[in-house]
């Protein structure tokens, strides 16, 4: 009966609280769904299970930080710089390599080539299709977010951007 209840405790814990630390309620939960077993059992269950989470959180942090390291893009893409970032919207014209614009995808750039796929810290992984004006800055980087008012709303952010490949 024992270890039908850990693994009840357990399963429990971790639908409910995503396998985090935190247990509270979980007790309640214990006594309603088995209201023969006793509150002692109940409180000493809790106790093995809050140490076995522990070290399962530790754990977890260290897998999830190490993780976080590999999928660094400093190690893997080329660090072009910190870019000027801002947005556009739809004006019912192609982008400049012919194919129609799509958020989450389309960035325009004048100093790298059409095609490139990139990476900007915080926004994810674009690919230049499109051009901007003439006088654009070197370190600038025009998103696509399809409507005016996410533009106005996107203003103008400076972010870290790497090239993760060339066409």
């Amino acid at each position: 009966m024992k270890q039908i209840l850990i693994a009840y405790l357990t399963t429990l814990i971790i639908l409910v609280t995503g396998g985090q630390m935190d247990i509270s309620g979980i007790k309640d939960q214990m006594t309603e769904a088995f209201p023969d077993v006793p509150v002692p059992v109940i409180d000493e269950l809790l106790a093995e299970s809050e140490s076995d989470l522990s070290a399962a959180n530790v754990a977890r942090a260290e897998i999830e930080a190490q993780n976080s390291a590999q999928e660094s893009p400093e190690a893997n893409y080329e660090y072009l710089g910190s870019y000027q970032i801002t947005a556009y919207a739809w004006d019912g014209t192609r982008c400049a390599n012919g194919n129609w614009p799509s958020e989450g995808y389309t960035v325009a750039c004048n100093s790298l080539p059409l095609g490139t796929r990139v990476y900007i810290e915080g926004i994810g992984e674009r690919v230049v299709e499109d051009r901007g004006a003439t006088w654009h800055r070197s370190d600038w980087m025009d998103l696509y977010l399809g409507n005016t008012y996410d533009c106005n709303e996107f203003g103008v952010q400076y972010r870290n951007v790497y090239v993760i490949s060339y066409p």
